[in-house]
């Protein structure tokens, strides 16, 4: 099995259409659901927010702070970075491993009666020709119907304002029914976007 690749190049801008698997996705379709010719399913989401007149160290900050994650995030009930380290041939670059444990929803918890949690390579970098920050992960453990959980976050500077992009491919090695992978990709991930949002405003002393 080829696993999904996530590109180190900052996300395409707003309208522009993206590759996934084969489905192109554009800001008006931000989520996609297939099957590859090895019957592994996949699913891909992406969305961007403006913030006005900001900082894109603080916007980013919030991002990379994984640490802080269940303090404004539901969906987990803690993180732990294990290791912390820079790339000794690039400064710039930041590699950590952190552990999520999940806060699994009423919904799910017949299928994860053992709890949920998984690890993931977090990459850390500043691109000085396109003002962006970014962090991309790759999955290292995780359960076993998960076979692939990777994306990334892009902080962009705008002149005055901050784009920030989302972006994450999922694998899962079996049937998930229709609605789990709704609440999954249009729910869990949108109200985390939508929570990330609310912590930069509140970082940047605008509180909704």
């Amino acid at each position: 099995m080829q696993a999904l690749v996530i590109s180190q190049q900052p996300i395409a801008p707003p309208g522009a259409a993206k590759e996934f698997a084969g489905a192109s996705v554009t800001e008006e379709s931000r989520v996609f659901d297939s099957k590859d010719s090895t019957g592994i399913g996949r699913a891909g989401f992406q969305d961007v927010y403006t913030i006005t007149d900001a900082s894109r160290e603080q916007c980013f900050n919030v991002i990379n702070h994984v640490e802080l994650y269940p303090q404004f995030l539901k969906i987990y009930s803690k993180t732990q970075v294990l290791s912390d380290v820079l790339d000794p041939q690039d400064p710039k670059k930041r590699i950590r491993v952190a552990r999520y444990d999940i806060s699994v929803p009423f919904l799910l918890k017949a299928f994860f009666r053992g709890g949920l949690s998984y690890t993931l390579k977090l990459t850390s970098t500043y691109d000085d020709a396109t003002q962006t920050e970014s962090m991309w992960w790759e999955q290292l453990d995780g359960p076993s119907f998960l076979v692939e959980n990777t994306g990334r976050w892009d902080c962009v500077t705008c002149g005055p304002d901050v784009k920030i992009f989302l972006e994450m491919h999922l694998g899962y090695s079996f049937y998930l029914p229709e609605h789990i992978k709704k609440h999954i990709m249009a729910h869990i991930l949108k109200d985390s976007m939508q929570n990330i949002q609310k912590r930069v405003l509140q970082v940047l002393g605008r509180s909704q």
